[in-house]
């Protein structure tokens, strides 16, 4: 049965220390014996409570916009968390875009796959106040004064693999104005936005124009891994952990698209005890779904463990948990 002793001599390096076996799941939870020993012999101190979790855990309730998760493409997710009988749940306004994994405070958020393809070529300044009785020519092809043009290439500078191509339009009135981008292909592999301009602008002399400008919108990195920002407390920094997760390399690097969240309750069980002779025996379950889902990423995990007695702190340390080997 599990069973604890506590040492409490005041004055000596003992003061504070247990003797305690790990829990293993399955276990009996109503066999709890508590031992008390001063230095001198044992002895029952009064008003015995003992409970598990993690000190720096949430107590039950709702926390809405408790932070914001930020994938490696800059996609922002807000989370909130309810808390009740000591068991976590997360829930986002928007999910992230790779989706979540996992439940009862222990999840995997996922980020997209970034391939590093463009997606799409934005128009920033469409080019104004060419001088109208020159014309642009683009590629080759002249367009006219009036109506509109085609054929010019989009050239996108330091491709890694694979070729990117876009094609354009114009149209002319009095000023030259880019009309749209069409994306043909969109390539891989870029680590970051490439530049992208026109490949043959030809303009006489006395021109005075704008080119138009361009700009790149792609399935590249922004970040070096997904993190989270904007708590709205530190009691969210403090309970909640963020680790990178990688689920493969690419050319040789790992990359972390996604992150492992562990969100801590403050309590997951507390026991009932009544004194016994000396002793204080009673009962405590340590396994909720929590505990469950932290066991379900390794075969053991920690919480917190708390005995007071006679109106103070006897013994603070961790409460060991183990899977039962089948």
């Amino acid at each position: 049965m599990p069973e604890i002793t506590i040492y409490t001599n005041d004055g000596d390096c003992a003061n504070g220390v247990a003797e305690i076996n790990p829990f293993t799941v399955g276990d009996a939870t109503d066999e709890w014996t508590l031992k008390f020993n001063n230095g001198t012999g044992f002895y029952s101190p009064s008003n015995v409570t003992m409970r598990v979790g993690h000190t720096n855990g949430l107590p039950d309730g709702t926390y809405n916009n408790a932070f914001k998760w930020v994938d490696r493409a800059d996609n922002e997710s807000t989370g909130s968390i309810s808390v009740a009988s000591g068991v976590p749940t997360l829930s986002f306004d928007t999910d992230p875009v790779g989706g979540v994994v996992g439940t009862d405070g222990v999840y995997i958020l996922r980020g997209p796959e970034l391939d590093g393809a463009i997606t799409s070529i934005e128009i920033l300044d469409s080019g104004v106040d060419l001088d109208d009785d020159l014309g642009l020519n683009i590629d080759g092809t002249r367009l006219s004064r009036v109506g509109s043009g085609a054929g010019a290439n989009i050239i996108v500078n330091q491709n890694p693999s694979g070729t990117a191509y876009a094609s354009a339009t114009g149209n002319r009135s009095f000023d030259l104005k880019l009309g749209s981008v069409t994306l043909r292909t969109g390539g891989s592999g870029f680590r970051s936005a490439p530049l992208v301009y026109l490949e043959e602008v030809a303009l006489g002399s006395d021109n005075a124009g704008v080119l138009p400008v361009l700009e790149a919108k792609g399935n590249w990195p922004k970040y070096e891994f997904p993190f989270k920002r904007d708590e709205s407390g530190n009691n969210i920094i403090a309970a909640t952990t963020l680790s990178p997760y990688s689920d493969g390399d690419i050319t040789g690097t790992t990359q972390y698209d996604h992150s492992t969240l562990v969100i801590r309750p403050e309590t997951v069980a507390a026991a009932s005890l009544t004194s016994s002779g000396l002793n204080w025996v009673g009962t405590m379950n340590p396994i909720n779904a929590y505990t469950t889902s932290r066991l379900s990423l390794r075969n053991s995990t920690q919480l917190d463990l708390q005995i007071r007695g006679d109106g103070r702190t006897l013994f603070q340390g961790q409460l060991t948990i183990l899977n039962k080997i089948a």
